[in-house]
């Protein structure tokens, strides 16, 4: 009778640690989405090197791009690499790209900074779109954020699993 009582709790507990290992397997990762974006449009000026001039601001390869959450938790980081549709002049096209990976889904917003320009404020729907790009403005005043933000409905849209 003893070894009868002794197996049943034997199946109960392997039946139980069955179940939290299986749903410690099966459980998906916090989803997360990718950032692809750039600096482009035209600038003022526009080096070879991959520096860009609008107005007084200068962004050049190199520059750190930093993502906050709404919380200032630093969620990634990239630096600008000039892309191949930059075109010195002056002016010229500007082409400089950034990409982020695995960022966190969910905040109410997010804060984005390129080299020394002032932090912006986006949406995650912004982020996470394919047509993802910055054209800094020219002259702005006090009120007026330094970068204006451009979209394009993404053809895979939602986070990646």
């Amino acid at each position: 009778m003893h070894s009868r009582g002794v197996s049943r709790w034997l199946l109960v507990g392997s039946g139980i640690a069955a179940v939290c290992i299986l749903s410690a397997a099966c459980s998906e990762p916090p989803a997360t989405f990718e950032v692809k974006g750039k600096i482009g449009g035209t600038a003022d000026n526009v080096h070879a090197s991959g520096s860009c001039q609008y107005g007084d601001t200068w962004y050049h390869h190199g520059d750190d791009v930093v993502l906050w959450g709404f919380d200032n938790t630093v969620l990634a980081a990239d630096h600008l690499v000039a892309g191949p549709d930059t075109r010195p002049g002056a002016p010229g096209v500007c082409d400089l790209t950034f990409h982020f990976n695995d960022v966190r889904p969910g905040d109410v917003a997010y804060q984005l900074s390129v080299g020394a320009s002032r932090k912006i404020i986006l949406t995650e729907d912004q982020l996470n779109t394919n047509g993802f790009e910055l054209i800094p403005r020219a002259t702005a005043n006090n009120d007026d954020p330094d970068i204006r933000v451009i979209t394009t409905e993404s053809s895979t849209p939602g986070p990646k699993p």
